[in-house]
């Protein structure tokens, strides 16, 4: 994408990845799973361990996908 690091965010990577003809569930799978890193990320969430082994999976699916 070619931006730093600091200004990369999710509505910037929403658009990035629907020029680029992404299907629209893997994108809406992309901004679920950042909603919940954000969520563990700066609210402390306690995110059960299921959720946690899902999401990586789901993460594991989308880095192939992409």
């Amino acid at each position: 994408m070619h931006v730093p690091l600091a200004s990369l965010n999710g509505s910037m990577m929403e658009e990035y990845l629907k020029k680029r003809s992404i299907d629209s569930a893997k994108l809406q799978l992309i901004k679920d799973l950042l909603d919940r890193c954000d969520l563990a990320r700066f609210a402390s969430a306690d995110i059960p361990k299921e959720q946690m082994t899902k999401d990586f999976e789901h993460l594991q699916d989308l880095m192939n996908y992409l």
